[in-house]
């Protein structure tokens, strides 16, 4: 991308120039047939085949293509809006707020309105499906439920795709994610530079300094056999996992029994005194 002219220029691997298209590169398609780029001037989104010819326009900024590749979504901050478009052009629908994800399905997307501080799902048509205070956070992995975490009560509340309260209801922190294996999660209470891991029913097991909030780095390993924290301090920590609960508790409890000694009213983990 060239700020000279606002172009993106697409070469191979000797330098030498393919094609240009207007606008900055946001993403290959799928196949790697297309790509799409944003020209700001316009605020469109520009989708192109790889010999530089304008296939469509949309409105507003890309943030997706659908999982199937065949239809693709752009948010425009004007109106506040996400909007779903075929690759022809037409478009299928809007929905209120900014898009953050789809469901795993593909049938259903995510958005979330700072007018209102609230989450949305919808349907592909269009239709809302189910309004949630707060912030959306993460499908779980086999993509039957959804974290929320909502700020006026520093809690992750969890929802099927009818957009119904499932268990845990409730827990402490922002939701960061499932343990690979989706036997636990962990939470972030953000005002406390803590992190918490519940089991899959919603049990905490144990807490943690430091956050795993917002950092693609931090939270569970690819093996699921430790947690990355960073505190505030700026200083990360690794934690191992590997022996399960008794680690989890015994780990949790070595950094929280200082200050349970020094405060014995405490009786949020009076399994570690």
């Amino acid at each position: 991308y060239s700020t000279s002219d606002s172009r993106t220029r697409l070469y191979d691997l000797a330098g030498n120039d393919i094609a240009a298209f207007d606008g900055d590169f946001r993403s290959f398609s799928d196949y790697g047939h297309r790509l799409v780029t944003y020209s700001s001037s316009d605020s469109r989104t520009r989708l192109y085949d790889l010999a530089g010819n304008e296939i469509a326009a949309f409105d507003g900024s890309f943030r997706s293509f659908s999982d199937d590749g065949q239809r693709l979504v752009t948010s425009s901050r004007s109106d506040e809006r996400t909007r779903l478009y075929d690759l022809a052009g037409n478009e299928i629908a809007a929905f209120d707020g900014d898009f953050y994800s789809f469901s795993d399905d593909g049938q259903r997307l995510v958005t979330y309105s700072s007018s209102d501080s609230r989450s949305r799902l919808y349907d592909l048509a269009g239709n809302e499906i189910a309004a949630f205070d707060g912030y959306f956070r993460s499908f779980s992995d086999d993509g039957q439920r959804f974290a929320v975490y909502s700020p006026k009560d520093k809690s992750s509340h969890f929802y099927n795709l009818a957009g119904q309260l499932v268990g845990p209801n409730s827990v402490k922190g922002a939701f960061s994610e499932f343990s690979p294996d989706q036997q636990y999660f962990v939470t972030t209470a953000l005002s406390e530079d803590i992190s918490l891991v519940y089991d899959a029913a919603g049990k905490l097991l144990a807490e943690y300094p430091g956050s795993v909030f917002e950092e693609g780095d931090l939270g569970f390993t690819p093996d699921g056999t430790r947690l990355a924290t960073k505190t505030n301090d700026g200083l990360y920590h690794i934690w191992q996992l590997d022996n399960g609960l008794d680690d989890l508790l015994a780990s949790g409890c070595d950094w929280v029994r200082p200050y349970l000694q020094a405060n014995p009213e405490e009786t949020r983990a009076a399994f570690c005194r």
